[in-house]
């Protein structure tokens, strides 16, 4: 039978090195005391209209033809996860709470890219969620999250552009030539912004 566009799969040999860079993940997220969770590959299009962000994701939803298309694969999970904490969330005390998983988002990204895994819509992802009691406890996290990124990424060896951003949380990028983005770079290897091709 043949996969949809954008899908894959890993075998073996791939499984070990997927183990190894989720270890380290796993590893620097413990060492902040972030609490690991797994969220629902499947949501419901409500949690995104209700937030605004469905005609920000669009062009990249992957519907499901299941319950009269109410459901679709989960192109992000904020919403998700803020719905669910809704339910279980009964006290300030319990703040600040920092979560994080190791997961897959699922974005049609086919019609932006005609290169390789840029294609793919079965997108491995690490994201972490924070909720805090003021901004000032937001931010000293954001540097929390800042620092196990950069030390990941050093133990990696892997040779990333830092994005300077007015918020206090940071982006890096891998330069390719094969990338959708045009990047003008400082002396100090530090990217100033960044634009479409």
């Amino acid at each position: 039978m043949r996969e949809p566009a954008g899908f894959f799969e890993t075998l073996p040999f791939g499984n070990i090195l997927v183990k190894k860079i989720t270890d380290k993940l796993h590893y620097y997220s413990k060492k902040y005391d972030y609490q690991n969770v797994l969220l629902s590959p499947i949501q419901s299009k409500r949690l995104m209209k209700t937030s605004g962000r469905m005609d920000q994701f669009s062009n990249d939803v992957i519907g499901l033809d299941i319950y009269n298309g109410k459901f679709i694969l989960s192109p992000t999970h904020e919403e998700y996860l803020t719905e669910l904490l809704k339910k279980t969330l009964d006290s300030y005390r319990k703040l600040p709470m920092i979560l994080y998983q190791i997961n897959e988002v699922y974005r049609n990204k086919r019609h932006k890219s005609s290169h390789g895994i840029l294609r793919a819509s079965q997108i491995p992802v690490y994201g972490a969620y924070c909720i805090t009691k003021d901004e000032k406890e937001l931010f000293n996290i954001g540097d929390e999250f800042n620092e196990i990124f950069k030390q990941f990424y050093e133990s990696m060896n892997i040779p990333l552009i830092k994005l300077n951003r007015k918020e206090r949380f940071t982006d890096y990028l891998y330069l390719t030539k094969e990338g959708l983005e045009v990047v003008p770079i400082c002396k100090n290897r530090h990217l100033t912004q960044n634009s479409q091709k």
